[in-house]
């Protein structure tokens, strides 16, 4: 199997993006399945995402009409968002629980030199904006207790939800247990584990019948660091 290069070690011209998805059901797998035959990832509206205060700005010196705030609500709803995170929140065990399903899930890697996704600024607060009509501004800044997600957005004004992003490179199965002494045992008592395996299987053929490269990813010393070579897990 062809190789790409580890993920640690980047050239810092190679900038690498991961999206992660959980494969905790059927559906969720041929949701994985479809990006990695289409290349296309689903992209949402800002009050669709999982942040209470996405958007939000202050104007202190300056009072804004009704009518204004209005519009600008309308021209963020316009833009369509899909969310990555950099290296570092691949790194972060807290990522892939939130985001695959407690390590049963996957990341997914793209690069992106034509057409480089945009990085989130974060803050103690909100911030006071002198323009706020300057929209994707508004949709790049998030309180500082979202900053472990070293988040990266891809942003366009359009009517569909599907969007090519970049080139997939690669993509990254969360290995369960993996320095459990017991994990055997593990694997047979949990029916979801067992589902997991199943549903890694379809997604990985896919893959590979994509040219895309696969590997497996294990927590050491509460880091995502280790890189193994699929055939010696499924």
């Amino acid at each position: 199997m062809k190789q790409t290069a580890n993920p640690f070690n980047q050239d810092p011209h190679d900038i690498r993006y991961y999206k992660f998805r959980s494969l905790a059901t059927k559906e969720d797998a041929h949701r994985a399945q479809l990006i990695l035959e289409t290349g296309c990832f689903w992209c949402s509206r800002f009050l669709e995402l999982n942040d209470p205060m996405e958007g939000a700005f202050s104007i202190f010196q300056n009072k804004v009409a009704d009518t204004a705030m209005e519009v600008l609500f309308s021209q963020k709803n316009e833009l369509k968002i899909c969310s990555f995170s950099g290296i570092e929140g691949f790194r972060q065990p807290s990522m892939w629980g939130y985001y695959a399903n407690g390590f049963k899930g996957i990341a997914i890697e793209i690069e992106s030199r034509d057409e480089p996704l945009q990085e989130v600024i974060y803050a103690q607060g909100i911030s006071e904006l002198e323009d706020p009509t300057d929209i994707k501004k508004l949709l790049l800044r998030k309180l500082d207790s979202w900053q472990h997600e070293q988040e990266y957005r891809f942003l366009r004004k359009s009517d569909n939800n599907y969007h090519p992003i970049g080139k997939i490179t690669a993509v990254y199965f969360g290995n369960p247990f993996h320095n459990f002494v017991n994990k055997p045992e593990l694997e047979n008592q949990s029916q979801h584990f067992r589902e997991y395996k199943d549903l890694r299987r379809q997604v990985k053929q896919v893959a590979e019948g994509k040219g895309i490269d696969v590997y497996f990813v294990e927590i050491s010393h509460g880091r995502v660091e280790k890189i193994r070579q699929p055939d010696t897990l499924l």
